[in-house]
């Protein structure tokens, strides 16, 4: 369209005139396809042309009217002027609908519709971007606004009506459930406390006292770590993350029955797991602590029961293996059989010799299990140690070729016994030897470094320098039923008649020279044994020995 009309003058308007008269006025035909814009509207929305103005704009007043054209001349003919809002931008404009039957098109003579100055900005508008406009209509279409304005308002208001009904119902509720709340915690035999990540305490029960002692009333100043002598308690790198702490108090404050208490710190965090305050649980375990002692005594003895019942067992096979060859011996000599030209009486003597040897192992492992065997005291580097039993011929039983060593470029040098230390570490060869069989690609990896602290903070060792000798295994592994009992004397899951004492051996000797030791174990895939033994100090040319 080139030329608009004026019908009832008559008069041409050109398009330059129309657009600044105009500048947000839209013409569409009847596809209501957007054949032209007001280049004010065109800074807005620049993409205009073409489009579907149902795509780009919807009739928020009056409410509830849809976008037709057939509509809005037919059914509302009454109405003066919509407002239309972008669907993509703030963008809403007051307008007018008109037909123009010269060229079966529509039009859409509107104007921003903004409230500040700052909405013209966000719109990037500014005042020479208008038109003069009827004041008369603005105020009419204020009018309607606030009458829809006052409508809301009065929804607005029954709905926070309803909300302070809700609310008046859930402080009730909230009011009896604290009461509920510290009912539960005042009836528990528990105590429990709250405090903040000072350790200054707001809330606690009468457990508290029942447990420890100490009534927290009676203290102006309520700081859990003054009452209870635990200064630096909340330093715990644990607390910190937001993990559970848990600890153990002797308590003196009954100077009668001094009592243990349990106490477990668990951290409260926020939606950004941010540690707000901690919550405290008092437990007295006195009673637990001397019932586990109790128990721990009876199963020693039922273990010492056990354990010698199978020592005398061993040993009186031993010995009446023993009694028989030395009676074969005698009726050997008493035949006047001396010479011996078949070889018997030296097979029967070597017989004996080995029962012997066997007595006396069972006797040296049960001294080192119960740590009275005596123990040379030399320092040796473990890496040479490891080295040397890999590399005897002794031990046949074990295939030396499926042995990795990764051993550690620096010395490592414990202190302890030179035969005991090889015997250990054959026994878990051995062990891992037996597990690897009908195992494809069997392997033994044997790795030695220098524990890190937090190792042995994993561990339960006092931080200190300590190696570790690491021995795994990709053979068929221990199930979980059975790995609490492999340290057990004579326990075995093997089909033999005579078992020594094994791992019973290995861990008596670990401990008698201030070790540690660990097995871990996937049935299936393999087991994997951790020695932790303190780095010798006390190293001088006198007591070293490789």
């Amino acid at each position: 369209m080139t030329t608009d009309y004026n019908q009832s003058q008559g008069v041409a308007i050109n398009n330059i005139l129309f657009n600044k008269l105009f500048p947000f006025h839209v013409l569409f035909d009847k596809s209501y396809s957007i054949i032209s814009s007001g280049v004010s509207l065109l800074k807005v929305m620049p993409d205009i042309y073409q489009k579907d103005i149902r795509e780009l704009f919807e009739v928020v007043l009056p409410k509830n009217i849809e976008l037709n054209v057939d509509k809005i001349f037919d059914d509302y003919k009454n109405i003066d002027f919509y407002i239309l809002k972008n669907k993509s931008s703030l963008l809403q404009m007051r307008v007018i609908f008109e037909y123009i039957p010269e060229d079966d098109i529509y039009a859409i003579i509107g104007i921003p519709w903004v409230t500040s100055a700052e909405e013209l900005k966000d719109l990037k508008l500014d005042l020479s971007d208008f038109s003069s406009h009827d004041s008369m209509g603005d105020m009419l279409m204020a009018l309607q606004l606030q009458k829809q304005t006052f409508s809301d308002l009065q929804e607005y208001g029954v709905m926070l009506d309803k909300k302070k009904t809700q609310l008046e119902e859930a402080v009730k509720l909230l009011d009896t459930s604290e009461k509920s709340l510290q009912t539960l915690l005042d009836s528990t035999c528990l105590g429990i406390l709250m405090t903040d990540l000072n350790g200054n305490i707001n809330i606690w029960n009468e457990g508290v006292q029942n447990i420890t002692g100490i009534k927290i009333d009676d203290y102006d100043k309520k700081n859990l770590c003054d009452l209870f002598q635990l200064e630096g308690i909340y330093d715990n790198q644990n607390l910190i993350s937001g993990q559970r702490y848990e600890t153990k108090i002797i308590n003196t404050n009954d100077k009668v029955n001094e009592n243990i208490i349990k106490l477990t710190i668990s951290p409260i965090t926020d939606l950004n797991n941010s540690v707000k305050s901690y919550c405290h649980v008092f437990r007295d375990i006195t009673n637990e602590l001397k019932l586990e002692s109790i128990m721990r005594e009876n199963e020693k003895s039922m273990a010492v029961s056990l354990l010698t019942g199978q020592i005398a067992h061993q040993i009186n096979d031993l010995l009446q293996g023993i009694h028989t060859n030395v009676d074969e011996a005698i009726d050997y000599i008493a035949a006047d059989l001396v010479k011996d030209e078949t070889g018997s009486i030296k097979t029967i003597l070597k017989n004996i010799d080995e029962q012997s040897t066997l007595i006396s192992k069972i006797t040296n492992s049960m001294l080192s299990f119960s740590g009275q065997q005596y123990l040379s005291k030399k320092n040796y580097d473990i890496n040479e140690l490891i080295y040397n039993v890999i590399h005897q011929d002794d031990y046949q039983d074990i295939d030396k070729s499926i042995i990795t060593l990764n051993l550690s470029h620096l010395p490592l040098i414990m202190e302890g016994d030179k035969k005991a230390f090889p015997t250990c570490l054959i026994n878990i060869l051995k062990n891992s030897s037996e597990a690897l069989v009908n195992t494809k690609s069997p392997s033994i990896k044997i790795d030695t470094y220098v524990a890190l602290e937090q190792e042995l903070i994993d561990e339960d060792i006092k931080t200190s320098d300590y190696i570790c000798i690491r021995i795994k295994d990709n053979g068929k592994g221990i199930k979980t039923d059975n790995l609490n009992l492999i340290f057990d004397p004579f326990y075995t899951t093997k089909i033999k008649t005579t078992q020594g004492m094994g791992l019973s051996f290995v861990q008596g000797y670990i401990r008698q020279i201030g070790g540690h030791l660990r097995v871990n174990s996937s049935y299936g895939l393999g087991t994997t044994v951790y020695f932790y033994i303190p780095l010798s100090t006390n190293i001088n040319q006198n007591t070293f020995d490789l």
